[in-house]
């Protein structure tokens, strides 16, 4: 490393000046601070005092990139390795009339060893995740562990990697991405939402059964007894319920339970037989084809009764006329 280099005023290492006076950028400076180097910005309007630096570019361009397609980073690296072995480092320079390969061993015993580790030039931001365990870094969302959704985490940024951070424990690492408006998810974020997604529905399941009437705690005792897959019964006793209507399954399980008949088969069957011993056939299921989704409606269930006792009363108002 040198000791000392000079620099033009960008804004990444000069915000401001009055004078004499120099307003560094405070992160330029940080990174000069632990590579132990003076920064020397030059004289505003002085092209000169950067002579050689532009020498330097204009000789790169049109010894090495000149008619060059910079499509491939990997090639264009290994030919300018063989084109500064080859040509630019054993030329004779034109200021100090050496060859730069010989002129850097004289120089090598005045500049100073870097330091062990490289300046970590990440970018670092403290944000708070989504519902959705999603941290959104610039247009890009990158995924957490589920059990971190909707709280403050660290993202650490490099040129390459996205790490995000709950204080000093790693949450998750994604490889950086450039495009717009992706989202990068890992599986394996999402799996234990997955399972307690599946409890949080059985156990919503559990509740409608025994919210539909009083035989039912007794039922659901005697299905888990049973050894039964007690989360398929339940669906399919469920589904009875929506296709004959809760009275009729409940009826149903009253009666399986006088013979202790556990199973969603053995309601299913009752129903059914109820049905043709009074001459009715079983519902035909509702198929939508453009939405599938909205034949699992949930809606409240009219007492159908309620219309039997209007009728009645209409027939004995007609009678007593």
């Amino acid at each position: 490393m040198p000791k000392k280099i000079n620099y033009d005023n960008l804004k990444t290492v000069v915000l401001a000046r009055l004078g004499r006076e120099i307003h560094f950028q405070p992160k330029f400076m940080d990174f000069a601070g632990s590579y132990l180097f003076e920064p020397i910005p030059c004289t505003v309007r002085a092209a000169w005092e950067k002579g050689k630096v532009e020498s330097g570019i204009k000789y790169v361009r049109s010894s090495f990139l000149a008619g060059r397609l910079l499509l491939d980073l990997a090639g264009l690296r290994r030919d300018l390795a063989a084109w500064l072995a080859g040509e630019a480092n054993v030329r004779i320079h034109g200021t100090t009339r050496e060859r730069p390969l010989d002129r850097f061993e004289l120089e090598r015993p005045q500049l100073q060893a870097p330091p062990a580790l490289d300046y970590d030039c990440a970018v670092v931001a403290s944000l708070r995740s989504s519902s959705q365990a999603l941290a959104q870094f610039q247009t890009n969302r990158y995924s957490v562990p589920h059990s971190h959704a909707d709280k403050t985490v660290t993202l650490k940024a490099t040129g390459q990697t996205v790490c995000i951070y709950n204080g000093p424990q790693l949450l998750a690492t994604h490889p950086r991405c450039y495009e717009k408006y992706r989202v990068i998810e890992d599986p394996a974020h999402y799996a234990g939402l997955v399972a307690k997604r599946k409890k949080a529905r059985a156990a919503k399941r559990v509740e409608e059964f025994l919210a539909m009437g009083p035989a039912c705690p007794e039922y659901l005792k005697g299905l888990s007894a049973a050894e039964l897959n007690l989360a398929a019964h339940l669906d399919k006793i469920m589904d009875c319920a929506r296709d004959f209507g809760k009275p009729e399954t409940l009826a149903a399980i009253a009666h399986a339970l006088q013979f202790g008949a556990f199973g969603a088969a053995y309601v299913r069957n009752i129903i059914l037989q109820r049905r043709a011993a009074r001459g009715q056939s079983a519902p035909q299921p509702v198929v939508l084809t453009k939405k599938p989704d909205w034949a699992n409606i949930a809606v409240e269930e009219t007492d159908l009764g309620l219309y039997d006792e209007l009728f009645n009363d209409e027939d004995k108002g007609g009678k007593n006329a």
